[in-house]
């Protein structure tokens, strides 16, 4: 198989890292495009007035931040390829489903923090949602400590 338009969505570090410089290789061995997402995650950033942090302070900090992780991942790791960049706002599963369409991937490389027991269980796995939502090749990066 040959992939011809490659998507990475990518979380926090130190994962993101690891799931970026995958894409990376890929799209060098295949010639590919290459783009990032980075989805701000409405209900993490949404903030508490209890705590001093309005709404629209959190959203800012939380979109400032996904540009910077954004911005940091490819200056220190594109090794010189292109790369588009995607910064949406909302829920992750219908976020990144709707960028592979949008970009046209076929592979997404994803990183998983491979979760188990309880905390799967009542958190479920965005990976897992993901997977069986979009059209393409998935590949999962797991979180080792390597």
């Amino acid at each position: 198989m040959k992939y011809s338009k490659i998507l990475v969505a990518v979380e926090e570090l130190p994962l993101a890292e690891k799931v970026f410089k995958r894409g990376v290789c890929f799209a060098k061995e295949f010639n590919a495009k290459l783009a990032i997402v980075h989805v701000v995650n409405i209900p993490t950033s949404v903030g508490s007035i209890d705590a001093g942090i309005l709404p629209e302070e959190a959203m800012d900090f939380s979109k400032k931040a996904g540009k910077n992780l954004l911005k940091n991942l490819i200056d220190s790791s594109s090794e010189g390829i292109e790369v588009e960049e995607y910064l949406p706002i909302g829920s992750p599963v219908d976020e990144v489903t709707s960028v592979v369409e949008e970009y046209g991937a076929d592979l997404l490389i994803v990183g998983t923090h491979a979760r188990s027991g309880l905390s799967k269980f009542f958190l479920g796995s965005v990976e897992e949602q993901i997977v069986s939502h979009v059209n393409c090749e998935v590949l999962v990066v797991k979180n080792n400590k390597d």
